[in-house]
C-alpha cells in the first residue's frame, strides 16, 4: 500500500492528514520543532505538577472527578513523549504512516479528550450547576442529570469518532478520501463535541448565574458574591473558548488551504496548545490546593487542654484581683473574641458533669462565674490578663506569637440560644472555622460580657468612641433609679450592635434544626434584626448531622423554611427575664410587632436560602462527630444576658430607647 502520494521526492515535510507536501517546508521543519520541544518542556512540567498535586491530596481532599481529569490528561501526555520527542530531533517524521506511533497517539489523545470531556461535563459544569441551581429543585436534578449524561455520551463519542478517524488516516490513499473523514472529523469533533454543546451549556450556566443574582438580596456573604462573580466570568470565558473551537471547525472543514495543513494544526498546534493549557489548569489548581493547605497550617492553633484553661484563668483573675485594674486597661465588649479551642475547653471541664447536656446556662454558673469569682471579672478579660502569664517553656503551645490565635478582635459574633445545648453549640462553632477555612475568632456573650455585674459595659461613652469612662451609674431611690436603669439599657444596646457591627458576621446557632430555639428568644430575634440593619452577613450555622438532612430538604421545598419562621413572633418569643422581653418589645411597638415579623422572616427567609448555596455546599460528606454519652439530668435555663439585673426592673421609663434605631430609612421604618 503506498503512503507517499501527494508528496515531492524532495519534499521535506508532508502534512499528517492529507499527505500533501507543504510549502516553504523548512519553515514549518523548525515550527514543528519548536513545538515538539515546548510539547515535552510542558509535558514535563505537567508530570511534576501531578505528582505535587498527588502529595496533596495526602493532607487535604479535592473533588474526585477534577482528580480523575486530570490523572487522563497527563497521562495522555506522557503516551504523546515519544512521538514528540522523535519529531524534536526529526520534524519531518510523519506518524500518520508508522501504524505503531500511530496507535500510541491515538490512545493518548483519546485519554485526552476524556480527560476534558470529565473535566468540562463532570467537575466545572456540575460545580456551576451546584451553585446555579441551589434554589430551583426541579432545574437542578434536570441540570445534573443532563451534566452526568453529557459525560458519558461524548466520553463514547470519542472511542467512535476519534479512534476510526486516527485509524483511517494510516489506511485511506487518496486525497479527497482524506478531505472527507477530516470534515466530518471537524464537524463532530471540533463543532459538535467540543465547540456547540459545551458552549450550550456553558451559555445556560451563564444565564443561571444572572437569573441567580435577580433571586438573591441585594447584600449577600462577600464569599458568596465572590463565588458567584468568579463563576460568571469563568463560565463566560469558557463559552468564548468552545465557540472558538466551533468556529475553528466550521473553517478547517470549509477551507481547502486549512485542510491541506490540518494535520500540523491538529498534531502540532492543538496538541501543544492543549499542553500548555493543562499546564495553566493544572498548576493552578496546584496552586488552590497549597493555598487551602498553607492556610489551614496558618490558622492550626491546636486543641488547649482545660487544665491549661483553667490555670490561664486562674492567673489572670489573680492578677486582676492584686492590681485592682481600672476599667480603662480592658478593651470594650464588642472587641473580645476567643477561638474554638478555648471555646471547646470549657466543654471538657464540664464533660463530666453533664455532657451533651449541657446548656450554655449551666456553663454560666457552675463554671465560669465560680471561677471569675475572686476578681468579679469576664472569662474574657481573665484569659487576656493570664495568657501572656503563662507562655513559655512549661506550655509550648501557649506561645506569644499564638497569642493572637487564641483571642483578640472578633471576626463572626454568634447569637445563640441560652438554654440550647452548648456542646452543639461547639460543633456549629467548628464548622464554620470548617466552611470559612479559617481561624475565626467569636464573640460569645458568656465569655465576653462580665457576668457578675455591668461595670464593663455601662462604662462605655454613649458618643461613639471606643475608650471607656463612667458615664452613667445606678443610683438608688427616686427617679434616678430609672433613669440609671435606662442608661443601662441603652449602654448594652449600643453595645450589642456594635458587637454585630464590627465583624460584620452574625452566626446564628440553628439547634435543633426543625425548630431552633434561637427563633422564640427575643433576644436572638433582635440579635438577627440589628443584624441585617446595619448589613452585617447572617449565617445559618447547623450541627454536622443536620446540615445534610436541613440540604436535601431546601432542595425539595420550603416546607423546612416555612416550618422553621413560623416560630418568628415577637410577641411569643420568651426571655429568661421577662424585663427583656418587654423591653425588646417597647422598643418594635412603634413600628408594629407585625412588620417586624415580617422584616424579620424575610430576612431569615433569605439567608435560609444562602445556606444551599454557600455553607453546605462547601460541606464534605463526612459522617458527624459520635455523640457523647448524655446524662440523665438535663438542667433547666435559668440566665440571659441580663442575668445580673433585678428580675422585677419597671421598664416604662424606656419609652424612647427605640428613637436610634428605627431612624433607619433603609430598613424596618417608622
Amino acid at each position: 500500500m503506498d503512503h507517499s502520494h501527494h508528496t515531492d521526492g524532495d519534499c521535506q515535510y508532508v502534512d499528517d492528514f492529507s499527505r500533501v507536501c507543504l510549502p516553504d517546508s523548512p519553515i514549518f521543519l523548525q515550527i514543528n520543532r519548536i513545538m515538539s520541544w515546548t510539547f515535552c518542556v510542558s509535558a514535563g512540567v505537567n508530570v511534576c505538577l501531578i505528582l505535587i498535586y498527588v502529595a496533596c491530596l495526602t493532607r487535604t481532599k479535592r473533588p474526585f472527578c477534577r482528580l480523575l481529569s486530570f490523572g487522563f490528561l497527563v497521562a495522555g501526555l506522557m503516551l504523546k513523549l515519544p512521538q514528540a520527542s522523535i519529531r524534536a530531533s526529526n520534524p519531518g517524521f510523519n506518524s500518520t504512516a508508522d501504524l505503531p506511533h500511530l496507535i500510541l497517539f491515538m490512545c493518548a489523545d483519546i485519554l485526552d479528550h476524556i480527560g476534558l470531556v470529565i473535566l468540562i461535563y463532570w467537575d466545572i459544569c456540575t460545580e456551576a450547576v451546584h451553585l446555579v441551581f441551589a434554589l430551583d429543585p426541579k432545574r437542578f436534578t434536570w441540570s445534573l442529570k443532563l451534566c452526568r449524561w453529557s459525560g458519558y455520551i461524548f466520553i463514547c463519542s470519542q472511542l467512535v469518532i476519534l479512534g476510526p478517524y486516527l485509524a483511517s488516516m494510516y489506511f485511506l490513499e487518496t486525497h479527497e478520501e482524506r478531505c472527507v473523514g477530516y470534515i466530518i472529523f471537524a464537524v463532530t469533533q471540533f463543532c459538535i463535541v467540543f465547540g456547540l454543546s459545551p458552549s450550550l451549556a456553558f451559555g445556560m450556566l451563564v444565564r443561571g448565574v444572572h437569573q441567580l443574582w435577580q433571586k438573591l438580596p441585594e447584600k449577600v456573604p462577600r464569599h458568596l458574591k465572590h463565588r458567584l462573580t468568579y463563576a460568571q466570568i469563568g463560565l463566560t470565558l469558557l463559552m468564548l473558548i468552545t465557540v472558538t473551537f466551533c468556529f475553528a471547525g466550521v473553517l478547517t472543514a470549509s477551507v481547502e488551504l486549512l485542510r491541506i495543513h490540518a494535520g500540523f494544526l491538529y498534531m502540532d498546534v492543538v496538541v501543544t496548545v492543549i499542553t500548555l493549557v493543562v499546564n495553566v489548569l493544572l498548576g493552578g489548581e496546584v496552586y488552590l490546593t497549597l493555598k487551602h493547605i498553607w492556610r489551614r497550617h496558618l490558622n492550626r492553633h491546636g486543641p488547649l487542654h482545660s487544665q491549661l484553661v483553667q490555670e490561664v484563668i486562674h492567673a489572670g483573675v489573680a492578677e486582676l484581683s492584686d492590681v485592682m485594674r481600672s476599667v480603662q486597661t480592658q478593651p470594650p465588649v464588642w472587641k473580645r473574641g476567643l477561638a474554638f479551642a478555648v471555646a471547646d475547653s470549657f466543654l471538657d471541664m464540664a464533660v463530666d458533669d453533664c455532657g451533651p447536656d449541657l446548656k450554655t446556662t449551666d456553663l454560666c454558673m457552675r463554671w465560669l462565674k465560680p471561677l471569675t469569682l475572686p476578681a468579679r471579672c469576664s472569662i474574657w478579660e481573665a484569659f487576656s490578663t493570664g495568657f501572656p502569664k503563662l507562655y513559655g517553656a512549661n506550655y509550648p503551645q501557649v506561645s506569644h506569637q499564638s497569642y493572637g490565635l487564641y483571642i483578640g478582635q472578633p471576626t463572626v459574633m454568634v447569637s445563640h440560644c441560652w438554654a440550647s445545648s452548648y456542646w452543639e453549640l461547639m460543633l456549629i462553632m467548628k464548622r464554620f472555622d470548617e466552611n470559612t477555612q479559617s481561624n475565626n475568632l467569636f464573640f460569645l456573650d458568656v465569655f465576653a460580657m462580665n457576668q457578675h455585674d455591668f461595670a464593663d459595659m455601662t462604662s462605655v461613652q454613649l458618643n461613639g468612641s471606643d475608650t471607656f469612662s463612667p458615664t452613667c451609674s445606678v443610683k438608688s431611690g427616686g427617679s434616678d433609679l430609672g433613669d440609671g436603669f435606662k442608661d443601662v439599657y441603652q449602654t448594652m444596646l449600643r453595645a450589642l450592635t456594635r458587637s454585630i457591627e464590627l465583624p460584620g458576621r452574625v452566626l446564628l446557632a440553628m439547634t435543633p434544626h426543625q425548630q431552633p430555639l434561637l427563633l422564640t428568644r427575643s433576644w436572638c430575634l433582635y440579635e438577627i434584626y440589628i443584624a441585617w440593619k446595619v448589613g452585617a452577613e447572617v449565617y445559618c450555622g447547623f450541627i454536622p448531622e443536620a446540615e445534610q438532612s436541613v440540604k436535601h430538604s431546601l432542595l425539595e421545598s420550603d416546607a423546612l423554611i416555612n416550618e422553621m419562621l413560623s416560630a418568628v413572633d415577637a410577641e411569643k418569643s420568651r426571655a429568661t427575664v421577662e424585663s427583656d422581653r418587654e423591653m425588646i418589645l417597647s422598643m418594635i411597638s412603634k413600628a408594629g410587632v407585625d412588620r417586624f415579623n415580617s422584616f424579620v422572616q424575610e430576612k431569615l427567609s433569605a439567608s435560609l436560602r444562602m445556606v444551599a448555596l454557600s455553607t453546605l455546599l462547601m460541606t464534605s460528606e463526612e459522617p458527624p462527630p459520635p455523640a457523647l454519652d448524655r446524662c440523665a439530668e438535663s438542667r433547666s435555663s435559668v440566665a440571659t444576658r441580663s442575668e445580673f439585673f433585678h428580675r422585677d426592673l419597671d421598664l416604662e421609663v424606656l419609652g424612647g430607647l427605640d428613637d436610634d434605631i428605627d431612624n433607619d430609612s433603609d430598613s424596618f421604618p417608622v
